[in-house]
């Protein structure tokens, strides 16, 4: 037991520090550096959302009050969600107020509609942004169902907040047709929102088991299914084709593999609709007074899969993180975290094979000595915490390649790819090993030790899984006799 040590005097600090003056002094000139970074990064987002804005608007059909595509709202609630704290968010809101309205206004639009396009797009940025960063410190993430949930929660609520301010905009300032205007922009910055949101989340990855071949046999699927579904002359409106590859990359690829290739999917669509290709124009041929119809239809098109996509691509992240833990849990101990007899099972079957190959293994069975003292002494917590502090230290001395498993009580055992029982490296390693578990443990405020016995066996395809363990024993008992005999001579015994 070691007894607690009397507080030190108080001594002055000779330490050279830098005074508050100096501390002042750079933060003095790290404050318009920052400043001025901020407002770069601004001015580029800013510019950003201007030019997205201008091209949306200046390509929008010949008689419509609104564009029939706004990938500008993505990228104002991007901006919105990289800010780094509240009040860059708030100055993100308003540079996107400020760009769409400049947009606005640059493209010809009255300064009433301008102002009024501004307004939305703005609460559109700082609600789809508010809901998804709402009780979250960091960036928001796409890992799972319940992530794209609250992402599709957010970018409705957001489209129609945008389609609701811009129809009344257009009511009041033009008297246009407020329908028409609604469905048109709560689509069009849906379809935005869905396709290039995720991008822009974090956990947006490929988790699947598809291999390149699979990837590239895939694309090619869905380049032949967009091709049958949007060609010049459809024979029959079959525009839910391409879903079937898209649910394949969801099922077998991952979620920015779904992501891009809905990217391709609207791009595809929209380009042949444009050309008059594909059953949605042939559905806008019959409604020739409504320039709008086609492109709201391939935005419908182009969420519905995005939602079935990505519901199935997170639902897929989902079972194969549960799986992962299940794993987790079922090869490892609960106490130490590491492998468990079940993993040593795996493992062991691997050096058997290596074995047959002729590649040597080392078994090491180790047995703490004097454990039950500790349990006796201090209670089971404190040899829990002993068990927990032994498997981090054989962790940390063992080499890349090795393995140490709990498999019961204070048993352990060490896995050694390449090793031979009678070569240097592995009587060095065993004697790392002892020195390791002789050094002190801290239990509460006292101290404990223990020692450590260990048998080694090399691994041989002719032995059993019990027949390795049982001559890993018997050599570790060997250990422990000899070590007592040797305890016996010390102290003037026989021998």
């Amino acid at each position: 037991m070691s007894a607690d040590l009397p507080p030190a005097p108080d001594r002055p600090d000779l330490r050279l520090r830098p005074t508050p003056v100096h501390r002042a002094g750079r933060d003095r000139h790290r404050g318009p550096l920052r400043s001025l970074a901020l407002l770069a990064v601004l001015a580029g987002f800013g510019a950003a959302v201007f030019l997205l804005s201008v091209g949306a608007v200046v390509l929008r059909p010949e008689g419509a009050e609104v564009s029939v595509w706004w990938p500008a709202a993505a990228a104002a609630v991007v901006g919105v969600l990289l800010a780094p704290d509240h009040r860059g968010r708030v100055a993100a809101v308003l540079v996107v107020a400020l760009a769409t309205g400049l947009a606005n206004l640059a493209a010809s639009r009255p300064p009433a509609v301008a102002v009024g396009f501004a307004i939305a797009n703005a609460a559109e940025a700082a609600l789809v942004s508010g809901l998804l960063l709402r009780g979250r410190r960091s960036r928001p993430g796409l890992v799972g169902v319940d992530d794209l949930s609250r992402m599709l929660l957010a970018a409705g609520a957001g489209a129609v907040l945008a389609g609701g301010l811009a129809a009344v905009t257009v009511e009041a300032a033009v008297e246009g047709d407020w329908w028409s205007t609604w469905r048109s922009v709560t689509t069009s910055h849906g379809s935005a929102l869905v396709l290039l949101l995720p991008l822009a989340l974090r956990g947006t990855r490929d988790h699947g088991e598809a291999t390149a071949r699979e990837r590239f046999a895939q694309v090619l699927v869905l380049l032949v299914l967009l091709g049958a579904a949007f060609g010049p002359e459809p024979p029959l409106p079959v525009s839910l084709l391409p879903a079937m590859a898209v649910f394949w990359a969801a099922l077998r690829c991952g979620t920015r593999t779904v992501v891009l290739q809905l990217l391709l999917t609207g791009a595809v669509v929209s380009a042949a609709t444009l050309q008059g290709w594909g059953p949605y124009a042939l559905v806008a041929a019959q409604v020739p007074d409504d320039p709008l119809l086609p492109g709201n239809l391939v935005h419908v098109f182009v969420i519905s899969m995005g939602v079935m996509g990505l519901g199935i691509a997170t639902t897929q992240q989902d079972r194969r993180a549960a799986l992962a833990q299940v794993r987790r849990l079922a090869f490892s101990d609960s106490l130490t975290g590491i492998g468990n007899r079940r993993a040593f099972d795996a493992l062991f079957s691997d050096a058997v094979e290596r074995a047959r190959r002729g590649e040597a293994s080392l078994l090491l069975l180790l047995d703490l000595d004097g454990f039950k003292g500790v349990n006796d002494a201090h209670g089971h917590e404190a040899g829990d915490q002993v068990l927990t502090e032994v498997a981090e230290r054989l962790s940390g001395l063992i080499r890349e390649q090795d393995t140490v498993v709990r498999l019961g009580g204070d048993e352990f055992v060490v896995l050694c790819p390449g090793l031979h029982q009678d070569g240097d490296d592995a009587h060095r390693l065993q004697q790392r090993i002892v020195d390791a578990v002789a050094e002190p443990f801290r239990v509460g405020r006292d101290e404990a030790s223990i020692g450590v016995s260990v048998g080694g066996v090399q691994v041989t395809p002719s032995l059993s899984h019990a027949d390795h363990l049982r001559a890993a024993d018997a050599a570790m008992y060997r250990v422990k006799g000899e070590r007592r005999r040797e305890q016996r001579r010390r102290d003037g015994g026989l021998g």
